[in-house]
């Protein structure tokens, strides 16, 4: 199953109004619809803990700093969902989805972290969001992925 038909797949099936104005996509369910994609094993293995009391605790103490639980992940040729590298970090710039090393991360005085995960001893941002974005006059915002590799 090719990429885009394989997220078709999964926010058809999952993400319809009916399901989200019930809250009832679970991780069950939506592992079971990743069937036929590459699944990186980091990447099942965090969407599999959300239905953990413990996990659910900390995302409820979260929500009260206006925070939220995110799966780092990239997508590449080989991998649907790959776990993003500790030396990666996604950036979303003009509107555009990217993935780089930490090495090669440029512009920071115009963007923010807007995820973190701990990596080693520390927290280290997981992803960054550019100040900029502009509009596609044809389709709205344009979002795209870098395919690394």
């Amino acid at each position: 199953m090719d990429y885009i038909k394989a997220l078709s797949f999964v926010f058809d099936s999952l993400f319809n109004k009916e399901s989200i104005m019930q809250n009832s996509v679970t991780t069950t369910t939506i592992l079971s619809s990743m069937q036929n994609m590459r699944v990186a094993p980091e990447v099942k293995t965090a969407l599999a803990a959300i239905d953990l009391p413990e996990v659910q605790e900390i995302i409820k103490r979260l929500s009260h700093f206006n925070l939220a639980v995110c799966v780092p992940h990239m997508h590449t040729h080989d991998i649907d969902f790959a776990a993003l590298p500790n030396d990666y970090v996604q950036v979303e710039e003009d509107c555009r989805v990217r993935w780089t090393s930490l090495d090669q991360l440029e512009n920071l005085e115009t963007s923010i972290p807007v995820a973190w995960r701990w990596v080693d001893d520390g927290i280290n941002a997981s992803s960054r969001c550019m100040a900029i974005c502009s509009p596609n006059e044809k389709r709205g915002h344009q979002k795209t992925g870098h395919l690394p590799g």
